[in-house]
């Protein structure tokens, strides 16, 4: 199984929605105020009434720490070429989202009878033809890429020590819209006034 029923994947954002996020992370990090709904607080758990709401899966989480780290460092978005190597894994699969959404370059190489979920990877790779490609050598797979991520490094070095303390409390108030049925994030934050000084 490729993810959890459970949880909310990649693959259900869009390229706008990925974007705003990033900048909504952005304006948080420079101290921009919180926009939560009515009754929420920063940090509480994904609930709607008695029943548990729909969270991020944990590799998707990384993916989006991984690029804002990588964009955190300077870099754009725009030169980032991914290339995997190795077996698939959940974590790739969240890679394989994340390129057909923000369209960057992914290169695959996996071993025979370690590819990634084939419609998975077909629905993916519709979403953004040309974008994704599976290549039968490893040295094809790197070459020219400007991230280089395998099975046991599924993540941008240094992801993992970032705070995205922004990035973060973009994903709960992401959440939180999306639980109440509303997927106009945007919307949203520009609606919602600054809590009173």
């Amino acid at each position: 199984m490729t993810r959890s029923s459970l949880d909310e994947c990649l693959a259900d954002w869009t390229r706008p929605e990925l974007l705003r996020l990033f900048e909504r992370a952005d304006e948080l990090d420079r101290g921009a105020p919180r926009h939560l709904l009515p009754g929420a607080t920063p940090g509480s758990p994904a609930v709607d009434g008695d029943r548990e709401g729909v969270t991020l899966s944990v590799e998707s989480r990384r993916v989006l720490k991984s690029l804002a780290a990588w964009r955190a460092s300077g870099k754009s978005l725009d030169d980032l070429v991914v290339a995997w190597t190795g077996p698939a894994t959940p974590d790739c699969h969240a890679w394989l989202e994340a390129a057909s959404i923000l369209l960057f370059p992914m290169r695959l190489w996996v071993p025979d009878g370690h590819e990634p979920d084939a419609g998975l990877f077909l629905t993916c790779e519709g979403r953004a033809p040309g974008t994704i490609v599976r290549v039968r050598d490893e040295a094809a797979a790197v070459r020219g890429a400007t991230l280089v991520l395998t099975a046991n490094e599924p993540w941008v070095k240094g992801a993992e020590q970032h705070p995205n303390d922004g990035l973060e409390g973009a994903l709960e108030e992401s959440s939180l819209v999306r639980r109440r049925g509303r997927v106009d994030f945007k919307a949203l934050i520009d609606a919602v006034p600054p809590p009173a000084a």
